[in-house]
């Protein structure tokens, strides 16, 4: 929770250093007192994380060390916690991490004092250390160096120094297995402070955790799910759409690159190792029908035709190659709206009369909605799409083409020229496709799930 409104989340420490030795520089210990030594290499054939880490040979008995080049300058009010720490790997000797600090203003009076060190002796594995020290109020700057102390080499790895914060907007910690399951024997920071029962209630993937009764199920959107197992208690409802996926599994089993959707009206999930992005767009008819009244049947009917209308249109390649997936999918707490409407209303037309309205769109979205992939509004005419009266004004009758012109203007689309395309001013239900470089634009309107 963002208690004080500043766009961050402040943690229980926030980082003053961090160095995963990628840049190939930064230890050559001209900060230092001079008998200190510089990296062996920057080493690629093994790393911690990234593409490198700091390689530290030895070839005496006696112990051999690098700095930092530059001081980490601080200032503070009051005595105050820091943490510093390194992944570290041995193959014979042990090895230190130590943190020097100076009260002295002057960059140049040498590396001051020993805060406080740790150390290893574990072999041929990669090793996590760190250690909290407290800093005096007058502490000016710290400095960190890499020991090896015997024969052999060292490799440091996300080497980082961070201060330890007096307070937390962080409400509560936790960790998980890839489908949901809570780590047991830490996830120990839980602050009431910042948050309350209610919040904490919100763990995985932002769902509710129902613990009442001992059920230990989440509550997503349509169906209860069990992470014990990794797989939801009810049938997909969307179970005929998508053949290929068992009707229980839980984000197609994909839990490391995907999620299960949930939330947002439109979202894109890109997909680089097959080089596709899949879209899914959830909408709400709503029936607002009275003059030129439509059943439920009718507006079933032509939601199916704007089902397959959109998914057929709109899916296809970009101008990168990148194969586009649209799914559209009905859901009653959908907050993008198909507003079946007698005639679309639009304010910047001075008058009420129906044959007027009409005559300017069978299907409308208003300019403030143009682009607005989450809340926006497709008014859809049943006197235009249904009724005998529509006829005789000349339109055609093709409510699920319509809706699918409209839903490209919340795509952000503009009217396009050239016939055969969907997004042409005054297109008929044989104007069906859209270019690579309008997917392109389209894309930048549906954010990334």
């Amino acid at each position: 929770t963002d208690s004080n409104d500043d766009g961050k989340i402040t943690g229980g420490a926030s980082e003053v250093f961090y160095d995963g030795f990628e840049n190939g520089s930064g230890w050559e210990s001209s900060a230092s007192y001079p008998g200190s030594s510089t990296l062996t290499s920057y080493d690629t054939t093994r790393k911690h994380s990234g593409t490198a880490s700091g390689k530290l040979e030895n070839l005496t008995t006696s112990e051999v060390y690098v700095h930092q080049n530059d001081w980490q300058w601080i200032s503070n009010t009051q005595a105050t916690d820091y943490i510093f720490s390194a992944w570290v790997y041995s193959d014979n000797p042990s090895v230190d991490l130590h943190l020097f600090q100076n009260k002295d203003m002057d960059a140049d009076q040498g590396y001051g004092y020993l805060a406080e060190h740790v150390s290893t002796s574990e072999k041929n594995r990669w090793v996590y250390i760190e250690k909290k020290v407290t800093v005096s109020q007058d502490t000016k700057r710290l400095l960190l160096r890499l020991d090896n102390n015997g024969s052999g080499t060292v490799w440091f790895d996300d080497v980082n120094l961070r201060k330890v914060n007096t307070s937390t907007e962080i409400v509560e910690e936790n960790n998980y297995y890839p489908f949901g399951m809570k780590h047991k024997y830490y996830n120990n920071v839980v602050n009431l402070a910042e948050g309350n029962s209610v919040a904490q209630k919100y763990k995985f993937q932002g769902q509710e955790r129902q613990d009442e009764l001992g059920l230990n199920w989440d509550s997503f959107k349509w169906r209860n799910y069990d992470y014990a197992i990794g797989r939801f208690m009810n049938i997909d409802p969307l179970a005929e759409k998508f053949y290929h996926n068992g009707v229980y599994n839980f984000s197609e089993n994909r839990v490391i690159d995907s999620r299960e959707l949930e939330g947002l009206e439109s979202v894109k999930v890109t997909d680089l190792k097959n080089k596709q992005i899949n879209v899914t767009v959830s909408v709400k008819p709503v029936n607002s029908t009275e003059a030129y009244p439509l059943t439920n049947e009718q507006i079933n009917t032509a939601m199916k035709n704007f089902e397959s209308q959109t998914e057929r249109s709109f899916s296809g390649n970009t101008s990168d190659g990148m194969k586009v997936n649209v799914n559209v999918v009905v859901d009653s707490e959908a907050t993008l709206t198909v507003n079946f409407v007698d005639v679309p209303q639009d304010p910047s037309i001075n008058t009420t009369d129906d044959a007027i309205q009409v005559a300017q769109a069978d299907g409308l979205v208003l300019e403030n909605d143009f682009g607005n992939t989450q809340t926006g509004t497709i008014q859809v005419s049943s006197l235009a799409n249904f009724s005998e009266e529509g006829k005789k004004l000349g339109y055609t009758g093709a409510p699920g083409h319509t809706t699918s012109h409209e839903l490209g203007h919340l795509f952000g689309l503009p009217h396009f020229k050239k016939d055969g395309n969907l997004m042409k001013d005054g297109s008929g239900s044989k104007e069906r496709e859209i270019t690579p470089e309008q997917r392109d634009e389209m894309l930048k309107n549906i954010p990334e799930q």
